[in-house]
């Protein structure tokens, strides 16, 4: 109010200085006046100009800052956190309610800087809720983040999900897993191959149940395994524990994952 009143004002003024401009160059035009009284005329409508100016932007300041009181969201959506008590003074700018659009889902996960290469907006993913490991949701990566974070020093992934429902509330915790690149090997769990020397060594099991060791080559380690790209032969069946304790042509038996394990103890 106060500074709508103090442009109201100015624009007197500038109308009071140019009436009197006006005046005094008629009465110039007659000789009445000096031409430093019409001069004084000319600077004080110049003057009241630059007031105006002024007034109307602290105008357009104060009623932005009044439009910083309401709290208006840019889409409709759900409230999925509140930052501030009532009563709490918050400066202009400051994040007060957290609103999620109802619309298409995202999955925010974090990956290390290893494996940001191979990860690629467009990307396609499957997406599995933990509280449904039945379901499974078609993703595909929206955005990649081009720093790390400051405290995990991991990127900032998220996966858009556009056809979730009900089952993939918000809120949930969800895993995801990205296409695999077509590289041509096979992706080998890290304890099935050894170094030797600048080479790698696997155990693989022939028809008579009996173990070998096989020399192949490895494109890439990674966190998730070692990728076998020459060397391996087709349906072939590796050791995947225990190969520091193998024997070549020592006798095998698979088990099933999780299977218990018998020991006989010799006494």
């Amino acid at each position: 109010t106060a500074a709508a009143a103090a442009e109201a004002a100015a624009v007197a003024d500038l109308g009071l200085a140019r009436s009197e401009l006006e005046r005094a160059a008629a009465l110039a035009g007659r000789n009445f006046i000096s031409p430093s009284a019409l001069d004084a005329r000319r600077t004080a409508v110049q003057a009241a100009e630059a007031r105006l100016r002024q007034a109307r932007a602290e105008a357009a300041a104060a009623a932005n800052l009044s439009a910083y009181t309401r709290l208006v969201a840019d889409a409709d959506g759900v409230v999925t956190g509140v930052d501030a008590e009532v009563g709490q003074v918050v400066t202009a700018g400051a994040a007060v309610v957290r609103v999620a659009q109802p619309g298409e889902r995202e999955v925010l996960i974090h990956v290390p800087e290893g494996r940001t290469a191979a990860i690629a907006v467009g990307l396609d993913t499957e997406v599995r809720a933990w509280a449904a490991p039945g379901r499974v949701w078609a993703g595909r990566v929206r955005e990649v983040a081009a720093a790390a974070d400051a405290a995990t020093r991991s990127y900032a992934v998220r996966v858009a999900v556009p056809d979730a429902d009900a089952a993939l509330p918000l809120g949930a915790t969800a895993s995801v897993v990205f296409a695999a690149a077509s590289t041509g090997g096979v992706l080998l769990p890290l304890a099935a191959v050894t170094r030797v020397g600048d080479g790698a060594r696997i155990w693989v099991v022939d028809g008579a149940d009996t173990v070998r060791p096989l020399a192949v080559e490895v494109a890439a380690w990674r966190e998730d395994g070692a990728l076998v790209v020459a060397g391996l032969p087709d349906r072939a069946r590796v050791v995947v524990a225990g190969v520091h304790m193998l024997i070549e042509g020592m006798a095998v038996r698979a088990v099933e994952e999780g299977a218990p394990v018998a020991v006989d103890v010799q006494r």
